[in-house]
């Protein structure tokens, strides 16, 4: 005995019911935007059926997420240099990620949190005396995930200088790289000229609107939520000791932010080699493993193009900046021949 498959109720939506569900027919609103119960009595069925069909295709007309785009003339050098100082940092010489968190606040909460019990969350008083707003300069070390920082009660240049003297006595008789954003404190006249008399210092600035190239947001993202944001302060001076003391815990277990390198495997063919194209398709599949292709005329074997393929995975977001540099650092090495530059490209990824 087999039993039959149980007759189902036939569909009555088509696709072109389908896409007006989907709102590619139906009116822009003004105020407001779709909901189920609203674009169902548009079209002329139930809330249910809408709220299935967006289920399927994934819209979700609540939700809207933002972006922006940078109009800095000098984006792209900017995004290589500051791409290049992690990827390939200067010998001899420390990255530093520094920005300033600014007006910090320090609120007391009227009534004592209430702890998180079964069913429900943690709970805190929605009304709060604020006591202050310090700000707090940080200098995250790219290559060992360590942070130097200070509070200070206003952000303006003369903080800002005081800050870089602590970093010259922290790291005496270095040269120091210093990956900032472009805050006019950063480039006031007198920072140009303490700047100017420690030329072991070099500032490397983000392009605009681009701030999200600095790790030290990252770390600031992190201070926040941990100790900052569910926390509880009577005065200025609490807030700075609790933060300086989450502070001194990182570094107890600090920790690069960057991956470890991907293991690479490096294939050079010319142009219409489809049999070693498999062969690098074929080590992109294993694992995590990065195929690098280097294509180029064998007429002219100089001219070089990089192409990669990456399985899905954490390092396949990060080829195009690998190409950038890789591309970058070949036009640098005219001094040797085709061969010496791909063993070269090797050694420094």
């Amino acid at each position: 005995m087999v039993r039959e498959p149980r007759r189902q109720r036939p569909k009555t939506i088509g696709c072109s019911r389908k896409g007006d569900i989907c709102a590619e027919k139906c009116p822009i609103l003004r105020n407001g935007h779709w909901s189920a119960r609203r674009l169902a009595k548009e079209v002329g069925l139930s809330s249910a059926t809408v709220h299935r069909i967006w289920q399927k295709y994934g819209l979700q007309p609540h939700r809207v997420e933002t972006f922006k785009f940078s109009r800095d003339p000098q984006f792209d050098a900017k995004l290589a240099d500051i791409v290049a100082l992690y990827l390939d940092p200067p010998e001899r010489a420390l990255v530093l990620c520094v920005d300033e968190k600014s007006q910090i606040q320090a609120l007391n909460r009227t009534q004592p949190a209430l702890p998180m019990w079964p069913g429900l969350p943690a709970r805190m008083t929605h009304d709060y005396p604020r006591h202050g707003t310090p700000s707090l300069f940080a200098a995250l070390e790219v290559a060992s995930g360590k942070v130097h920082g200070r509070c200070f009660k206003r952000h303006t240049h003369l903080e800002f200088i005081a800050f870089l003297e602590s970093l010259a006595r922290r790291y005496p008789r270095r040269e120091l790289h210093l990956i900032c954003d472009n805050y006019g404190t950063h480039k006031h006249p007198a920072v140009r000229q303490w700047l100017a008399a420690h030329p072991h210092f070099h500032l490397h600035f983000t392009p605009t609107s681009a701030s999200w190239l600095n790790l030290v947001e990252r770390w600031f993202a992190l201070i926040t939520g941990q100790a900052i944001r569910r926390g509880s302060f009577d005065s200025v001076g609490r807030l700075e000791r609790a933060i300086m003391r989450w502070l001194a815990h990182w570094n107890e277990n600090a920790q690069p932010f960057h991956s470890p390198p991907a293991p690479i495997s490096l294939v050079v063919f010319s142009a219409g080699g489809l049999i070693a194209f498999e062969m690098a398709q074929q080590l992109s599949m294993e694992g995590q493993k990065v195929a690098l292709l280097i294509l180029f005329d064998p007429s002219e074997p100089e001219t070089a193009n990089f192409k990669g393929l990456c399985s899905p995975g954490r390092y396949s977001t990060n080829l195009e900046v690998l190409f950038s540099f890789m591309s970058r650092h070949w036009n640098n090495l005219q001094h040797l021949n085709f061969q010496e530059k791909c063993k070269h490209l090797l050694e420094r990824i």
